[in-house]
């Protein structure tokens, strides 16, 4: 049931790393090796392997790739499909790097992953050590599915947004909007400012939804209410504390904090609320 209750975390912080993963290796890759470099040196790590087919570059240094999945120790639990990067190349030469859009046509999260590396004192990434500007104008996925074993119910949302970062003070920047497309009002937003040397993070994030939505999947909230839910975040990505607050049918059903602390076991959740959740 933990597992459940912080399954939209989850899915965030993929579409998180998707995008600021890709603005910051593509400051140190060549065109021809950008799709494989990116994911297989970043992603890839203890107990998570990255395999990536069909990698082409367009003459004008467009990269697709049309399928990449995502392995933990018991198989695939995250697809992508028709990843494409429309960049400017000779921008690698300038100041700032330009990323037109960056888009995938599908991303199924088939589950939750079996392993993570929860190693907080590893180094980062080398291509972090020398950032510079860059701006991606467009992010986009056409089909972001949840699986029912992740919700208890399938949630198809299509998602666009945008994104940045900077050097001084090094910062990558992501703003989403999504909406469910597969039946049912559920409309998200999401503000993120990351410092990917620090790894300090602040997250803002939003959820609307109308009776049975993906919220009352998850904490099995009777009767199926409508939902607003928000939600704030400050700290590290291992070690953060946060604010929310939880109204159902327009009534305030819950707020209050969230800290999530590294331990010798791994991660603690700790929950300080008030309110009734039916």
């Amino acid at each position: 049931m933990r597992y459940k209750s912080i399954a939209l975390g989850i899915v965030l912080l993929a579409l998180l790393s998707m995008v600021s993963l890709t603005l910051v290796a593509a400051q140190n890759q060549s065109a021809q090796g950008f799709v494989e470099g990116l994911l297989q040196d970043i992603l890839s790590s203890d107990g998570r392997r990255v395999l990536v087919e069909d990698v082409s570059i367009s003459i004008d240094g467009d990269v697709t790739a049309e399928r990449i999945e995502v392995q933990d120790d018991t198989g695939t639990w995250l697809v992508m499909e028709t990843f494409s990067l429309d960049w400017q190349p000779l921008s690698l030469l300038s100041n700032s790097l330009q990323i037109d859009s960056l888009s995938v046509e599908r991303i199924s999260v088939q589950r939750l992953p079996a392993t993570a590396d929860t190693n907080s004192d590893a180094a980062p990434p080398a291509e972090l050590s020398n950032l510079r500007d860059a701006d991606i104008k467009k992010v986009s996925i056409s089909n972001l599915e949840v699986s029912e074993k992740v919700t208890g119910e399938t949630f198809v949302f299509e998602v666009e947004g945008a994104g940045g970062v900077k050097q001084t003070p090094p910062e990558v920047r992501l703003d989403l909007k999504a909406q469910r497309t597969n039946g049912g009002d559920s409309r998200v937003t999401a503000s993120m400012l990351l410092d990917p040397l620090s790894r300090a993070l602040k997250l803002d994030f939003q959820l609307k939804e109308g009776k049975g939505g993906l919220v009352v999947n998850l904490l099995d909230i009777a009767g199926e209410p409508a939902v607003d839910l928000k939600a704030s975040a400050k700290g590290s990505i291992d070690d953060w504390q946060g604010r929310f607050g939880l109204n159902l049918d327009a009534s305030v059903a819950a707020k209050g904090t969230a800290t999530v602390a590294t331990i010798d076991a791994g991660k603690r959740l700790t929950l300080e609320a008030d309110g009734d959740i039916g």
